[in-house]
């Protein structure tokens, strides 16, 4: 039924859609890559994920998942902050970013001050296999 009231459009940028699946599509590259390098196949489940990364360093399932949703909001930001960015750029900041601060040193830098501030009541007995 036509009303004849017209309705906005809505444009959506895609450089916005891929800041909210940065942080997946970083891990399950991630991941693949590593069982690939392994010999195994890249369907194969394995504790290389990212948040299985996190947990390993002795933070609780809730500090993980808060852990994720602010990189994945870290990444959103910075696409909004910045939307002049062409996508190809934003692309290699977000690698960029991911790898720095993803990397293993920097969680485990992260979970000392968590283990500090909290105590180490989370601590966990994951490994995470890179090679």
């Amino acid at each position: 039924m036509n009303t004849g009231v017209s309705q906005p459009d809505i444009a959506v940028n895609p450089a916005f859609i891929f800041a909210l699946l940065f942080l997946p599509l970083f891990d399950i590259t991630r991941v693949f890559i590593i069982r690939m390098l392994n010999g195994s196949s890249p369907f194969h489940a394995d504790r290389n994920h990212l948040h299985h990364l996190i947990l390993s360093h002795g933070f609780g399932h809730r500090s993980t998942a808060l852990m994720m949703a602010s990189f994945s909001l870290m990444f959103v930001m910075l696409q909004v902050l910045m939307p002049g960015l062409s996508a190809n750029l934003f692309i290699v900041i977000s690698v960029a970013m991911a790898l720095a601060i993803l990397n293993t040193r920097v969680i485990g830098w992260l979970a000392t001050i968590h283990h500090k501030i909290f105590g180490n009541s989370n601590a966990r007995n994951i490994r995470v296999r890179s090679n």
